[in-house]
C-alpha cells in the first residue's frame, strides 16, 4: 500500500499519489457514478477521487493492452 504522501527528489518535497483510506460504507463513485465500496485516493495536486474497484481495474487493464 502506497503510505507516503511526499517524496525527496534533488532536495525537494513532492507530493505523490496515495490511498487515503478504502471505506467500508459505499460511495458515489468518480469513475462510474454507481454507489459501490470505493477507494478514496489523493492526487498530487491534493485533490481526492472516490474510485470503486471495478474503474481501478478498468483503468489497469489498458496497461495490459
Amino acid at each position: 500500500m502506497i503510505t507516503d504522501h511526499e517524496i525527496e527528489k534533488d532536495g525537494k518535497r513532492i507530493r505523490k499519489l496515495s490511498l487515503i483510506y478504502i471505506d467500508s460504507d459505499v460511495k458515489l463513485c468518480d469513475g462510474c457514478d454507481e454507489f459501490k465500496k470505493c477507494a478514496s485516493l489523493k492526487s498530487v495536486s491534493g485533490d481526492v477521487s472516490i474510485v470503486c474497484k471495478d474503474c481501478l481495474n478498468e483503468i489497469l487493464e489498458h496497461f495490459e493492452n
